[in-house]
């Protein structure tokens, strides 16, 4: 009971690393409310099975997280030397079917060719496209 509070207090705490605020602002709630109706018609119309229904979803990866903050002596003035890592890629799109038997291959989108979070690894090893 205690670490699920714990876990709730550090959530509300710890700064949101995705765009949610920005994406439910700009939500469509009555078309949203309306979605999942509209969906089972055109599945119903359709005669697709749940094999044939897919859900794709983006996120965010990080490769390492790390802190926000550091701690520092009370006689320095600053924390010198420290730098935020680039430990990140951008976007990676995931993939599967309404059943969940059948997962496609992840995307991994990111501004570089060789991305500094992968330094060292072989690309064509990656299971992501």
């Amino acid at each position: 009971m205690k670490a699920l509070k714990f876990y709730k207090e550090l959530k509300e705490s710890e700064p949101s690393t995705s765009s949610r605020e920005s994406e439910v602002a700009s939500a469509d709630e009555e078309a949203a409310r309306k979605y999942p109706e509209k969906l089972a018609k055109i599945i119903k119309d359709g005669e697709y099975c749940a094999h044939q229904v897919f859900n794709a979803d983006e996120t965010g990866l990080f490769w390492k997280k790390m802190p926000t903050r550091t701690y520092i002596a009370k006689s320095e003035k600053t924390a010198s030397g420290f730098k935020a890592a680039k430990d990140r890629v951008t976007f990676l799109l995931l993939c599967s079917n309404a059943s969940g038997d059948r997962m496609l291959k992840p995307l991994l989108v990111n501004r570089s060719l060789k991305p500094r979070a992968l330094k060292g690894k072989d690309l064509n090893t990656l299971p992501v496209h």
